[in-house]
């Protein structure tokens, strides 16, 4: 009896060690399923097996937390598990790995379009034209000649205005213009004017009246 109760407890044990190791690992890939190997769980460009290749996570696109993702380090030849090589520049042209990575540069051409403009100086460093066949935001305007695009300088522009005013009173009132000009410029430049005409009765109206009316008078005196 008692032989009998050892045997079922080891059939019992090698039952559960059989299941652990025919499960789901800790990583969550299962050793049965043959379409593990080709997934990419985490989205960084690595399949699972080239996460096992490189020691990566592949729950996690970005391994070592440097903001680059590991599929885009191992393809540029970086260190996917080092966090230090974000703020190296291979290439010597100014720029961080994660500042190629953000403008979609390569990490190891200092002149990734191949037009003779270092990518830190060009401002299409992607565009051997130079702006003239991207479209960055997709309005349909080359991003050489879009005011919309980043790279861009706000154009200089001038704007003239002339505002003036006139008034007219029969009683010698006299007008006064004001006129107001602002100009804006950005690549072109537009302006905008306002002119103001008032009227004013015065002193200087009654005199000129009673001037007038005194010249009439002795103008009859001496008729």
């Amino acid at each position: 009896m008692q032989k009998r109760k050892n045997t079922s407890m080891l059939i019992a044990m090698l039952l559960v060690m059989m299941a652990g190791s025919t499960g789901v690992s800790a990583d969550g890939s299962d050793p049965l399923n043959p379409d593990d190997g080709g997934a990419d769980w985490d989205g960084d460009g690595l399949t699972n097996a080239e996460e096992q290749n490189a020691g990566t996570d592949m729950n996690n696109a970005d391994t070592d937390n440097d903001g680059l993702p590991d599929g885009w380090e191992v393809a540029y030849g970086l260190n996917p598990l080092s966090a230090g090589d974000a703020n190296a520049d291979p290439d010597g042209d100014g720029l961080t790995n994660a500042q190629e990575y953000a403008a979609g540069t390569n990490p190891n051409n200092a002149d990734t379009d191949g037009d003779g403009t270092n990518d830190a100086q060009d401002a299409f460093p992607n565009d051997p034209n130079d702006g003239s066949s991207t479209d960055s935001d997709g309005d349909g305007i080359p991003d050489a000649y879009d005011p919309d695009f980043e790279g861009n300088e706000d154009g200089d522009g001038d704007g003239g205005t002339e505002g003036g005013g006139e008034s007219e009173q029969e009683q010698g009132g006299q007008g006064e213009g004001q006129g107001q000009g602002q100009g804006q410029g950005q690549g072109q430049g537009q302006g905008q004017g306002q002119g103001q005409g008032q009227g004013q009765q015065g002193q200087q109206g009654q005199q000129g009246q009673q001037g007038q009316q005194g010249q009439q008078g002795q103008q009859g005196q001496q008729g």
